[in-house]
């Protein structure tokens, strides 16, 4: 009898055999793979901006006073700020920690930015196919806060909890719809709900508005879409409305018993809603689009820009219009669940976008590019579906491709310096170490934080005017006037009395001269001359860098 022989099947070396199943272990994970790619992506891009340049004005203000919260000082009695203040007190517990330092700031940024790029990618996931969510939540770090304000702004920090309420409440209406799987949970809606509104006071506490409109948006879109019987959605918006409450509460609580509640109605309240729509926000009207457009290269990119711009209007029209056209032709007709989902995000939207208003420059709508980008995918997601069927996500994918990769290479924050040169200032400023900052403004900077440390002593009381609070952040000196703006929309002619009794404690002042372009195109003798007077009376130019004169009291 023949032997039979048996082949044995080719050897398979041991480094290839786990790779075919990697595939359905990634399509078993598709979500969290790609919530981490997005992730990953953004904090690439993060690094490529997070040190550089630095802003006297905008990122010195919010660093200047958070200090003075470290320091003991309660807002609206010790310093004037128009805006609630979340933000600064997270940012001083942070320094409580670290210590004050400009990048310690960035990072905080960096961390807001995954954290809302992160929510946004969730809750786009709730309208659109997944590549289309992706793309849509990496448009807010390369078109949103990676475009020049990338430093501890109180929006980011409004943002955030508005995003997260967003979140909760479209946890809330995928919940409802579908009562078995919150059985299987043991979720409850309301508890969302709640958990919604709570988070709109966190951002309320960090900046009032946003925080607000968030609120409005979200109750008004759950009374009205909410897939759920009349009397439910009349309690979950009650609920919602009500949770909101107890965070803005407890800080008027605070701040009377600190006795800060009459500088807060004045200076939060009387301000922004009396002073600063008449005096600040008339050199820009809410028309669009917002020119100019802030390229620093003529014709790079600017494109981009213009319809950047014109971007927040659109999606809203673009979403409606789809829902109307796809419930008239009965093609991609929406989910209960689908159109109380779009109800949200067109809702919050609107209110993100309300809050740049009467302030419609392009630095102002940075911060409700997110939830346009979502809204605007999803538009481009249902009409392309309904053109064409099952292309919607391609076609979405493929436009909102094109702006991310005109975007990626065109922020501002990339194009800085001769010949791209980069300087560091943490020789005279060693809070900014790690810092790189434009070659000649790195000379000035040195060069007018050396001048101050020069002509006064640590913990000296100094002024800087009109603005550039970061250099009291920078230099390490004290605020001498509870003022880090003098502008119309914060110093009142009431003020003045106070303004100079401070100013005549102050051991230095550092003058900015040039003429203002950004209040009525007027400098500030021209604003101020009583006050400009009464500076030349009391103190006597010393020295000078570039644009800044630094005086100091007259003798006798």
């Amino acid at each position: 009898m023949a032997q039979r022989y048996t082949l044995a099947p080719p050897y398979a070396p041991p480094l290839t055999r786990p790779f075919p199943t990697l595939i359905p272990w990634a399509i078993a994970r598709a979500e969290p793979l790609t919530l981490a790619a997005v992730i990953s992506l953004s904090f690439l891009h993060f690094l490529r901006i997070y040190d550089r340049g630095f802003n006297l004005l905008d990122e010195g203000f919010v660093l200047h006073v958070a200090e003075r919260v470290l320091q003991g000082q309660v807002p609206y009695r010790d310093f004037f700020t128009q805006l609630t203040p979340g933000a600064f007190l997270a940012l001083a517990a942070v320094f409580k920690l670290t210590g004050p330092s400009v990048l310690v700031g960035r990072w905080v940024t960096l961390l807001l930015g995954l954290a809302i790029t992160a929510m946004l990618y969730w809750g786009g996931r709730q309208l659109v196919a997944r590549p289309t969510a992706a793309l849509a939540a990496l448009a807010f770090p390369v078109w949103g806060i990676g475009q020049g304000w990338f430093y501890p702004n109180y929006s980011w920090f409004a943002l955030c909890c508005a995003v997260a309420a967003l979140c909760c409440a479209l946890r809330a209406i995928r919940l409802t719809a579908a009562p078995d799987v919150s059985h299987r949970l043991g979720a409850n809606p309301l508890a969302w709900h709640a958990a919604a509104g709570l988070l709109c006071g966190a951002a309320a506490f960090c900046k009032q508005n946003i925080g607000l409109y968030a609120a409005v948006g979200l109750c008004a879109a759950t009374l009205i879409a909410l897939p759920t019987p009349t009397p439910r959605r009349v309690l979950s918006t009650a609920v919602l409305a009500a949770a909101s409450l107890p965070i803005p509460l407890a800080l008027l609580l605070w701040l009377a018993a600190n006795g800060a509640l009459d500088g807060f109605v004045r200076d939060a309240v009387w301000i922004p809603l009396r002073v600063f729509p008449l005096d600040m926000a008339a050199p820009y009207p809410p028309s669009w689009p917002p020119w100019p457009v802030p390229t620093d290269r003529p014709g790079y990119g600017e494109w981009a820009f213009r319809l950047v711009c014109l971007l927040p209007p659109l999606p809203y029209a673009l979403a409606i219009v789809s829902l109307a056209v796809s419930t008239l032709l009965h093609r991609g007709a929406p989910t209960a669940s689908h159109r109380a989902s779009l109800a949200a995000w067109l809702a919050f939207g609107l209110a993100i976008w309300a809050t740049a208003f009467p302030r419609a420059d392009f630095d102002h709508v940075q911060v409700a590019l997110g939830p346009a980008f979502v809204l605007g995918a999803s538009g481009f997601e249902s009409i392309g579906g309904m053109l064409w069927r099952r292309r919607g996500p391609f076609i979405a994918s493929a436009l909102l491709g094109g702006f991310l990769l005109a975007g990626v290479g065109n922020a501002r924050l990339l194009h800085m310096g001769p010949d791209w040169t980069l300087r560091g200032i943490a020789g005279s400023a060693p809070r900014a170490a790690g810092l790189k900052l434009d070659h000649d403004e790195a000379m000035e900077l040195r060069h007018l934080i050396g001048e101050v440390r020069r002509l006064t002593e640590p913990g000296d009381r100094i002024a800087a005017l009109p603005w550039n609070a970061g250099l009291y952040f920078l230099a390490e000196r004290r605020n001498a006037t509870r003022f880090d703006l003098f502008i119309p929309a914060s110093v009142l002619d009431d003020d003045m009395p106070e303004i100079e009794r401070s100013l005549a404690t102050a051991g230095l002042i550092v003058l900015w001269t040039p003429r203002d372009p950004f209040v009525n195109n007027t400098s500030f003798d021209d604003r101020y001359p009583g006050l400009d007077r009464f500076i030349h009376t009391h103190f006597t130019a010393t020295a000078a860098v570039n644009a800044y004169r630094l005086l100091l009291p007259a003798s006798g």
